[in-house]
């Protein structure tokens, strides 16, 4: 589904589908929730609220931490953007969590308001989100703060190739596509003794090699007798009826030896 959606945002085109709140789409689309559906979802677009529980005096019992507990609210928003963080960013949970807190001060000093520490401070003050988060030592809680976003980075280009680099791939595809089919007719249409010409003359222009040259040609010559062979039903009638070619029995190197002979025991003997 989402990847239909995607289409559409790349396309520009306007697309209605099943959606929900909180998940990580509402981050990565605009998105506009349509009315009159409430007989169906129930009011306010089908939204509940979640609340904490616990058991019955616990929060006379601990009042410190049963303020935290009632100070501790989440949007559906905030929930969104640290679910995507955890599956579109792959960033484990409290990771994630961590870069969050960091991200939005506001809303952690509100969660922390009349929250104090065991002697008595304030918990806004006593608090490293990240040490506490992640649960490292001094030196990692440093290196957390402190390090590149590659990661961030690397995903918003990728989503931004994604996004707007089809047609720039598309083309590629489409040259290479065109480039390697028009190179196969053309060696379909190219008679094999000219190919083999051409190679032994290349063959020799690069390495100036007569010895390697001649090595090369009776070896282009097997391989296109084989082809032929492999090709032609009827190979005998077609391969005599060729006014440039040689039955392969001419041939005076081994390898064109053993071609005739693996040639006459899948066809039978050549007569002419």
């Amino acid at each position: 589904m989402l990847a239909e959606v995607e289409r559409a945002v790349r396309d520009h085109r306007p697309i209605v589908f099943l959606a929900w709140d909180p998940h990580p789409m509402n981050v990565r689309f605009k998105l506009r929730y349509l009315t009159g559906g409430d007989a169906t979802f129930g009011p306010n677009f089908g939204g509940a609220t979640i609340y904490t529980n616990t058991r019955v005096g616990y929060v006379q019992q601990c009042p410190n931490l049963g303020r935290l507990l009632r100070n501790l609210k989440f949007t559906t928003g905030e929930e969104s953007e640290i679910m995507d963080r955890i599956l579109d960013l792959k960033e484990p949970p409290e990771v994630a969590a961590a870069t969050w807190m960091r991200l939005h001060p506001h809303e952690l000093a509100a969660w922390l308001e009349g929250v104090h520490t065991l002697d008595g401070r304030p918990a806004a003050q006593a608090l490293n989100p990240v040490a506490r988060a992640v649960g490292g030592t001094a030196l990692e809680t440093w290196i957390t703060d402190h390090k590149l976003p590659v990661g961030d980075r690397m995903a918003l280009a990728i989503e931004f190739i994604k996004t707007h680099g089809v047609g720039f791939f598309n083309a590629i595809s489409t040259v290479i596509g065109g480039a390697i089919d028009g190179l196969t007719r053309l060696l379909i249409y190219i008679p094999s003794l000219v190919l083999i010409a051409a190679i032994t003359a290349l063959t020799w222009l690069l390495r100036r090699s007569w010895a390697l040259a001649l090595f090369v040609a009776p070896r282009c010559c097997s391989s296109s007798t084989r082809a032929i062979g492999k090709r032609h039903s009827r190979p005998c009638r077609w391969w005599h009826s060729q006014p440039w070619s040689r039955p392969p029995s001419a041939c005076p190197s081994a390898s064109s030896r053993r071609t005739a002979r693996a040639f006459t025991r899948r066809y039978g003997r050549c007569s002419t």
